[in-house]
């Protein structure tokens, strides 16, 4: 691949010109799954819905070749599997069923498997409900999975800052410093 040295910002501005030259939808399109409205309405009618869809994620097959969040599979099994936290950024929404439905119909020599077939859902101690409101589930997920590991994790509790490295301390260093003539 050429290397043509411009800032990501240049780069991104370059697709965005050929994308509206062309008339294409990417990287203008929306997923209305993606509104706060949308999963609203959908969580009311199945609490922890994307919760229990990380379940899904967590404790079956996909975390035996996926790389979830800081969790890296071992073995042979790893294979060239995509990172599932990135593939909001990284897939096309209308892309998602028909991989996770049924991989192979799409890349018959595929080593992913159909992991929720249509006539058998995975556990329901997992995810309560049919094999297509899990994968709807498991979509929404993957098209949410920043937002909402960010709801479920905020770093900021957890953030101590040494008195020492404030700049009210900082400051007093310096004047202290001054004072003694270094």
């Amino acid at each position: 691949m050429p290397k043509f040295n411009m800032s990501p910002a240049d780069a991104s501005k370059m697709v965005n010109y050929f994308a509206a030259i062309d008339g294409v939808d990417y990287p203008y399109n929306y997923d209305p799954r993606t509104r706060e409205s949308y999963l609203a309405a959908k969580n009311e009618q199945h609490p922890d819905r994307l919760g229990d869809a990380l379940k899904v994620v967590t404790q079956t097959e996909c975390v035996k070749c996926h790389l979830v969040g800081d969790y890296t599979p071992t073995g042979s099994e790893r294979n060239n599997a995509p990172a599932l936290d990135r593939v909001y950024n990284r897939l096309r929404p209308d892309f998602l069923l028909p991989w996770i439905a049924n991989p192979k119909r799409l890349l018959p020599y595929t080593r992913m498997q159909a992991n929720i077939p249509p006539d058998k859902p995975v556990s329901q101690a997992l995810y309560k409900g049919s094999s297509e409101q899990q994968l709807e589930a498991l979509i929404d997920l993957l098209l949410n999975y920043n937002r909402y590991m960010e709801s479920r994790t905020s770093i900021k509790p957890m953030v101590k800052v040494p008195e020492s490295d404030t700049p009210q301390a900082d400051a007093g260093r310096r004047e202290t410093s001054a004072a003694k003539g270094g």
